[in-house]
């Protein structure tokens, strides 16, 4: 999948929404042309949702805490 902004003059295609679209999500795995066309408002409202779902994961920490007697 791939994020551009869009150059066409399309309506946002998420329901009940009438705004200009600004940014086109292209899925190249289908058979045929499956772009969908947001708007900015909706596109941000989607990454506050998905935020919310989907967090990343902190990187391992490689320094152990506790043990002073360690070897290094």
């Amino acid at each position: 999948m791939e994020i551009t902004k869009n150059n066409k003059k399309i309506i946002c295609e998420i329901m009940g929404c009438k705004n200009p679209a600004s940014y086109v999500l292209k899925n190249e795995k289908a058979l045929f042309n499956n772009n969908l066309f947001v708007c900015e408002k909706c596109i941000n409202e989607m990454h506050n949702l998905f935020s919310k779902v989907i967090v990343p994961k902190g990187i391992k920490n490689i320094y152990k805490k506790g043990d002073s007697n360690e070897k290094r």
